[in-house]
């Protein structure tokens, strides 16, 4: 369920996490928050989008609560996603049905989630990830988290692999 503002069912809501709350956007571009998320995980997935001519790898948690399937995306340069998947990387027994709730908040002008399986908060899996390098660029020098990304999307692969099986399905 959403918490705050609840609508009738719905078969699937798009969900992103931003300034501290979930956010649903109509196709009339009017917007939603809500203060939670929760349902039982059925998938995690990834579609590339196109973002001012730049491909952009998007993630999405899908939940579900009774007839409605909420899919939360965000892309995998985001610290929430980070968070997010560290936290789910930490229930070590999650599996497709493991009931799930998303809370977020913002904090000192960031964006963080607290995470909860079976109705216990979890902590990230590991507070250590891959350092971020500084390379040149022309004349520039650039923040290079590939690394980090890269350890983010194999967190990502584990856990398709508890909630679908293995091998099965990673892009929709």
């Amino acid at each position: 369920m959403l918490g705050k503002n609840q609508q009738g069912a719905l078969r699937k809501v798009y969900l992103t996490i931003v300034r501290g709350h979930i956010e649903r956007t109509f196709e009339n571009g009017e917007k939603e928050e809500y203060s939670f998320v929760e349902g039982n995980i059925e998938r995690v997935h990834y579609k590339d989008r196109t973002f001012k001519g730049e491909s952009v790898r998007y993630w999405y948690v899908d939940l579900r609560d009774g007839e409605e399937l909420y899919s939360v995306g965000l892309p995998l340069y985001s610290g929430t996603l980070r968070s997010l998947v560290l936290c789910l990387a930490d229930d070590k027994e999650l599996q497709r049905g493991t009931p799930v709730r998303i809370e977020p908040y913002e904090k000192e002008g960031f964006t963080k989630v607290v995470v909860y399986t079976n109705g216990v908060k979890r902590d990230w899996a590991t507070k250590e990830l891959p350092p971020v390098e500084s390379v040149q660029v022309g004349s520039k020098i650039v923040k290079d988290e590939s690394k980090r990304d890269a350890f983010i999307e194999q967190l990502l692969k584990d856990i398709q692999e508890r909630l679908q099986g293995a091998g099965v399905g990673s892009q929709e």
